[in-house]
């Protein structure tokens, strides 16, 4: 069974961040990022981004062990310019 948890802490917020190391570890093309830097993006408090947003990280567990991690992000000033063109984009991440 997989389990979803929101990483609310800081300690939860660098496993969801150092999550890619283990699922591209064998990857030669892959770049990964400065852990600090990626942790100060997803600060709410030092973002300027999450003035007009709102973001929630999770984590996909199973076996106790990360599987997976997920995004939601609402950009409100986004979403109230694309109510005056009547559609409204959704992403993956």
């Amino acid at each position: 069974m997989i389990t979803i948890k929101e990483a609310k802490t800081k300690s939860e917020l660098t496993d969801y961040i150092k999550f890619p190391f283990s699922l591209y570890k064998n990857n030669k093309y892959w770049v990964p990022p400065i852990i600090a830097d990626e942790l100060e993006t997803f600060d709410k408090t030092k973002n300027p981004a999450f003035e007009n947003a709102e973001a929630y990280f999770y984590i996909a567990y199973k076996n106790n062990e990360i599987v997976g991690r997920i995004a939601a992000i609402i950009n409100w000033s986004e979403v109230n310019d694309q109510q005056k063109r009547k559609f409204v984009l959704v992403g993956l991440m």
